[in-house]
């Protein structure tokens, strides 16, 4: 822990106040250590598990760490008495939170305030999915309490926040579904509202990439693209990706916000993968700004009109090296067509006479291809 932030975890500024060196553990484990005053946490994990499934490794939102001042137990009873609703505690049921009341919503909206107060400048409502109904009158909502008043709530701490950081984006779960791979709300619903989210969650397709797009349960991003432009986070692991980068390319055309994590235990694919994202911050704003287009499930393009350019991925999503070709009116993307244009490989060019542009390339099994598209200078 720290007060101050260094990148240097060997920085003197740094304090270890708790280490474990054993062989490992499975489930919850505590570490207990005197106050500290700290404003910077960091977590160090030397290894993992080399087995197949990521959901066995640790992960950011599964580390909780709690304050040394411990909450009044008359405050836990009050707040528990006030925003929580279901069966009473003593029995076997699981007791729910009641996200519509107005003791959650006020109390959520302090915290998040004070995040955003520190700098925070993303936010992701998780665990926002519909629970039942509630009808207990001291909550502040309607009774009965459905569907649409618990799709209200989510929506009002979206303004609550952006009330006063209208910067800040804030990406919301399914509000009905939360974050599972099925999609209850329609994607656009309140979306464009004042005050209301800004990201839609990728439909949970992130823990094993590679397989929902070799198992195609990725075109679900696709078609989401070719249907609705508000916008989609994802993070994804990247250490299931191929030597092409298929997982990092899909997602990076796929998902205007992206984020990634997991090192590939081949430093080749590391590499490429390096390679790949120096090559995606150059072009980046096209991926997070422009205008989506699908030629095919397998040709994917991103159009700035403003700057007449565009970039395309090409995707082999099968297990024979094949030719991926297809073409586009330039004028259906909004460029301008009487221009001449430039292309930074031989796989795509833009027929002059026509204003069509054409691309095609072989690619190897499960592969990739981009290219980019500017006026000639």
């Amino acid at each position: 822990m720290a007060t101050d932030y260094n990148a240097d975890t060997a920085a003197n500024s740094w304090k270890t106040v708790a280490e474990y060196k054993g062989d490992g553990f499975t489930g919850f484990k505590e570490f207990v250590f005197e106050p500290v005053c700290a404003r910077w946490i960091r977590v160090s994990i030397t290894k993992t598990s080399p087995g197949k499934i990521p959901e066995a490794n640790p992960r950011i939102d599964e580390i909780e760490i709690f304050e040394a001042k411990l909450t009044p137990e008359n405050d836990i009873f009050a707040v528990e008495a006030a925003a929580k609703r279901g069966p009473k505690p003593s029995t076997s049921a699981k007791v729910r939170l009641c996200l519509g009341s107005k003791q959650y919503l006020d109390e959520a909206e302090k915290r998040l305030l004070a995040n955003c107060a520190d700098g925070v400048v993303y936010l992701m409502y998780d665990g926002n999915w519909w629970n039942g109904g509630c009808d207990n009158p001291e909550h502040g909502h309607p009774i009965p309490y459905r569907m649409e008043d618990h799709i209200r709530a989510n929506v009002d701490l979206a303004r609550r926040v952006h009330a006063r950081y209208p910067d800040v984006l804030i990406e919301m779960h399914d509000m009905l579904a939360g974050g599972t791979t099925h999609r209850i709300t329609p994607v656009y619903y309140k979306y464009g509202l004042p005050g209301s989210y800004d990201d839609n969650w990728g439909f949970e397709l992130m823990w094993s990439p590679l397989n929902d797009i070799k198992e195609r349960r990725c075109l679900a991003l696709y078609y989401y693209n070719m249907g609705c432009n508000v916008p989609i986070y994802l993070h994804v692991n990247l250490n299931t990706d191929n030597e092409h980068c298929l997982v990092l390319w899909w997602y990076a055309s796929t998902c205007r916000h992206l984020g990634i994590g997991g090192t590939h235990q081949d430093p080749k694919i590391v590499q490429a993968q390096q390679e790949g994202m120096r090559k995606y911050r150059v072009f980046d704003r096209f991926y997070k700004r422009g205008d989506f287009y699908g030629i095919s499930e397998e040709i994917h393009l991103h159009a700035l009109p403003e700057e007449n350019s565009f970039v395309g991925n090409l995707l082999n999503l099968s297990e024979q090296t094949r030719t991926i070709e297809g073409s586009i009116p330039l004028a259906k993307m909004g460029i301008d067509h009487k221009l001449q244009y430039a292309s930074d490989s031989n796989i795509g060019r833009v027929d002059t006479a026509t204003g069509v542009f054409s691309v095609s390339c072989q690619l190897p099994a499960w592969g990739t291809k981009m290219v980019a598209i500017n006026p000639a200078k």
